[in-house]
């Protein structure tokens, strides 16, 4: 009975082939790299096996001594300890690769060279899509991607424009898009980190823009609470209201309620793709006056006298 089941730790049949192995490897393996898992020993753990089983399934030989005894190593030896108790293998009297799982954790140092290469990268470099993760190369397994977040004005979001930004002790000009959302992400090519071997990462600068003192913003349209006055909403008028592109005249039909919203066509924010606008809506809200002076109180009790209507009735 072999001491590890290979195929279960990997998540592959006994019958997969090369390329299923090595996909279930790959994924794994960037998984569970401590790289990404700083301090998780059951990671650090699970890499540790996932590897030992890959180095036994991707080479034929070894599997096949694998499936038929449970344990490979030298003739008529089980598999071998290396210092520190982790698991190497040795195939024959003349192996042509020997490592230790120490060598992969440590980023393929020197210990465990090829000998026939010399590179320890020649084994997995497929793996991880790079030219050998040796120590000529560096195992980037690292993400390359910065992150970063810029608070805007309301308004500077709604028009877009130029602004700086240091990131990483150096000054980043960014063109935001008129429109730009809250929490919405721009991308900047080859502003991260960079790799060994020159090639960069991407830095994405998330936006957040700050609340406006009486603007609110719901996808590309524009809403404002609008107080009227009394006989405005009875009477009808044509009041000015504030836009995002300045001051706009806005027609109040007689007999409007509380409650009651107003469309301005096109005065809504720009959509950041397509350039589009949105429109703005006018949230009415109308404020009772309390009479400053007797002829005014006279007035107003002279307009109930000759409209005695009761806003309650049927309603309750």
């Amino acid at each position: 009975m072999p001491r590890k089941d290979y195929y279960k730790l990997l998540g592959v049949s006994q019958t997969a082939n090369a390329e299923e192995i090595k996909r279930a490897y790959r994924q794994l393996a960037q998984k569970h790299h401590p790289d990404r898992n700083p301090g998780n020993k059951e990671a650090e753990s699970r890499f540790k096996d996932i590897n030992e089983a890959y180095q036994v399934l991707s080479d034929q030989s070894k599997k096949e001594q694998y499936d038929r005894f449970g344990f490979v190593g030298g003739p008529g030896a089980p598999q071998g300890e290396a210092p520190g108790g982790y698991t190497y293998y040795t195939q024959g009297t003349n192996p042509d690769f020997e490592f230790t799982i120490e060598d992969l954790l440590s980023g393929f140092g020197k210990k465990g060279k090829s000998r026939r290469s010399g590179r320890t990268g020649d084994i997995f470099g497929d793996i991880f899509g790079n030219q050998g993760p040796g120590p000529e190369a560096g195992f980037e397994m690292e993400p390359l991607d910065l992150e970063a977040m810029l608070e805007i004005d309301f308004m500077d979001a709604l028009k877009g424009g130029i602004r700086g930004l240091q990131v990483n002790r150096e000054n980043i000009s960014i063109r935001i898009p008129a429109g730009v959302r809250d929490g919405g992400r721009l991308r900047i090519p080859g502003k991260g980190k960079a790799a060994r071997r020159g090639k960069r990462g991407d830095l994405y600068i998330v936006i957040r823009v700050k609340p406006h003192p009486y603007f609110r913003r719901e996808e590309n349209d524009i809403h404002l609470e609008l107080p009227i006055t009394v006989w405005e909403a009875s009477l009808g008028a044509e009041v000015e209201v504030p836009t995002i592109d300045g001051w706009a005249k806005l027609k109040i039909p007689a007999g409007t309620r509380s409650g009651q919203i107003l469309r301005l066509s096109g005065k809504g924010a720009p959509d950041p793709k397509s350039g589009g606008r949105g429109d703005q809506y006018a949230h009415i809200q109308i404020v009772a006056q309390k009479p400053m002076d007797d002829q005014s109180r006279k007035l107003l009790e002279e307009l109930a006298k000759l409209n005695p209507d009761n806003p309650r009735k049927n309603l309750f």
